[in-house]
C-alpha cells in the first residue's frame, strides 16, 4: 500500500504519539532497573565509577521524560516529527550505552 504525503505524516504521527506516551514509563523503569544493579554491585571498588555511570543513567532518563512530557503538552503546536524521531532515538542509544558500559 503506497500513503501519499498526507497519509504518511498521520502515520508517522501517530506511531510518535505513542512512542512519546510510553516514553516516561520506559525511562522511569529502565532508571529503577540501573538503581537496583548499582546496589547489587555497590560492594566492589569501583563505587565512584558507579556513582557517575548512575548518575549519567539518571540524567539520560530525566532528559527522555522532559522531551516526552514537552512532546506531548505542545504537540499540536509541532510538525517536524523526524526530528522528534532523532531526539528519541538518540536517548534511547544514550541508555543502551550506558548501559553497554557495565559490561
Amino acid at each position: 500500500m503506497q500513503y501519499n504525503t498526507t497519509e504518511a505524516q498521520t502515520v508517522d504521527q501517530d506511531q510518535l504519539d505513542q512512542l512519546m506516551r510510553i516514553t516516561p514509563e520506559a525511562a522511569v523503569t529502565a532508571a529503577i532497573g540501573a538503581v537496583v544493579i548499582a546496589l547489587s554491585f555497590g560492594g566492589n571498588n569501583a563505587q565512584t565509577a558507579l556513582a557517575v555511570w548512575l548518575t549519567l543513567f539518571v540524567v539520560v532518563s530525566a532528559a527522555r521524560i522532559a522531551a516526552a512530557v514537552v512532546y506531548l503538552r505542545q504537540k499540536s503546536f509541532l510538525t517536524d516529527s523526524c526530528s522528534w524521531f532523532r531526539w528519541s532515538a538518540a536517548g534511547t542509544m544514550a541508555h543502551a550505552v550506558l548501559w553497554g558500559l557495565l559490561s
